[in-house]
């Protein structure tokens, strides 16, 4: 059964004496669940799929009525079907462009009724699943498909924002870069396969052990760029520490083994010496980095 399909629950805001009879007798069948005020109501956290404004047998003024469902939180997204009579329509028609999804005038039948609220679930559907693409397509455009972590493009976006940020309120904000000692060792052991896995294992590894408000993702190749907003220069190497130990005791599965991996981690805090807008935080982070491979790798250098 698609959602087309499924019980429709139509809420009709009307005081008219006869009108809401009418259209439960239309609605008459299993798949219309009617409900009927003729006040505005508290909305519960279950919305109807459809609601029917009666807005010329209403108790208040019609406009602002109309203005309090679309900003309700719960029907901000609930198409409104207006019923009025054709000789008011000219005054409800710039409704349209302000939410209102479609309109019925009185005399109607039941099938005029059933139409137009097929039509609105139809259009509400076809914009639900534009939104989705919508939303798929951006998650695509700045997550790391191999970890699904963020991609370098949005890792430099934020750090430009959290070091404006940064700058605005007067607070640190630092970055650390780390990176897989030895890696290339894994693909020609195991295989670019088992090498694309260890890095998403990594991924999770480094995701699990920060903040919620951290900033994680995929620099490039093994590396991997911690943004840290509201962390001064000794909270990041504490974190660094910590994330080089984590790596360090865990074991990374390949295939049906598993093998042990260490980390080279740079950290730089802004504002520093010579760390004045997100550019240089990132550079200083990733000559730390390097620092500390040169110093023998799976230690934390910063810069």
């Amino acid at each position: 059964m698609t959602a087309l399909e499924e019980q429709v629950r139509v809420l009709l805001f009307s005081n008219h004496p006869v009108l809401p009879g009418q259209i439960a007798t239309m609605l008459n069948s299993q798949r219309y669940c009617i409900r009927v005020a003729d006040m505005p109501i508290a909305f519960d956290d279950d919305p109807p799929d459809v609601i029917l404004v009666d807005v010329n047998h209403s108790p208040l003024d019609g406009e602002r009525w109309l203005a309090s469902v679309r900003q309700h939180e719960t029907t901000v997204d609930v198409p409104i079907v207006l019923v009025t009579g054709k000789e008011d329509l000219e005054r409800w028609i710039p409704q349209l462009e302000q939410g209102v999804v479609d309109y019925v005038t009185t005399p109607f039948g039941a099938a005029e009724l059933r139409a137009r609220i097929s039509l609105v679930l139809r259009t509400r559907a076809m914009f639900e699943e534009a939104r989705e693409r919508h939303l798929r397509l951006e998650r695509m455009s700045i997550t790391d498909a191999l970890t699904g972590l963020y991609n370098s493009w949005y890792l430099m976006h934020r750090c430009s924002e959290e070091v404006a940020r940064a700058k605005r309120h007067r607070y640190p904000v630092s970055c650390l870069m780390l990176d897989i000692d030895n890696f290339k060792q894994v693909n020609d052991t195991y295989g670019h396969p088992a090498g694309n896995a260890v890095l998403g294992e990594m991924g999770g590894l480094l995701k699990a052990n920060t903040r919620t408000s951290d900033v994680v993702g995929r620099y490039g190749g093994e590396e991997f760029l911690l943004l840290l907003p509201q962390t001064n220069r000794g909270e990041a190497l504490v974190l660094a520490e910590r994330l080089r130990k984590v790596v360090e005791e865990h074991r990374f599965r390949v295939g049906r083994a598993s093998i042990q991996l260490t980390v080279s981690v740079g950290a730089a805090t802004f504002p520093d010496r010579g760390i004045v807008g997100h550019e240089t935080l990132v550079r200083h982070a990733d000559r730390a980095m390097y620092r500390a491979k040169l110093g023998g790798r799976n230690r934390v250098v910063a810069g």
